[in-house]
């Protein structure tokens, strides 16, 4: 959602506000979003995923309307307007001009939070000691 969405948009509901998150599974990205629900005096959390999308910033696009359907139907437990929002994203196919919104630097921010992750992997890989066999640790032992 854009600022002046968001700014329209307030969550004033006894639950949790909605969450989005971007999942990447098999070079398909999803977006989904987590809204929660009170239902017997217990608060639940309900997961609903958007369409495959074959970039990021089309599943962005996604979260964004997924967020404003779930803020639009309020604390409905059944998830009316979000489930059939879901729906009409199935059959939705996003050109460039819808995407323009999207932020590029979310995507330069994710690639430089994941190389940094790597690095810190490698770097572990590093410093590990190699694994030995039971053999080979009992004969450094005895020696």
């Amino acid at each position: 959602m854009g600022d002046d969405d968001e700014k329209l948009l307030k969550w004033t509901f006894d639950v949790p506000e909605p969450e989005v998150s971007l999942d990447l599974e098999d070079g398909i990205y999803r977006a989904e979003l987590i809204c929660y629900v009170s239902k017997g005096g217990r608060v639940k959390d309900v997961r609903v995923r958007g369409p495959g999308r074959g970039s990021r910033k089309e599943a962005r696009k996604d979260a964004k309307e997924l967020k404003k359907a779930a803020f639009k139907g309020g604390s409905d437990p059944a998830l009316f307007q979000v489930r059939a929002r879901r729906k009409e994203l199935e059959s939705v196919k996003w050109n460039a001009k819808d995407l323009d919104g999207i932020e590029p630097d979310e995507d330069k921010k994710e690639d430089a939070r994941r190389k940094e992750i790597e690095a810190r992997m490698n770097e572990k890989n590093k410093t590990e000691v190699p694994m030995q066999s039971h053999g080979e640790v009992l004969a450094r032992l005895a020696a």
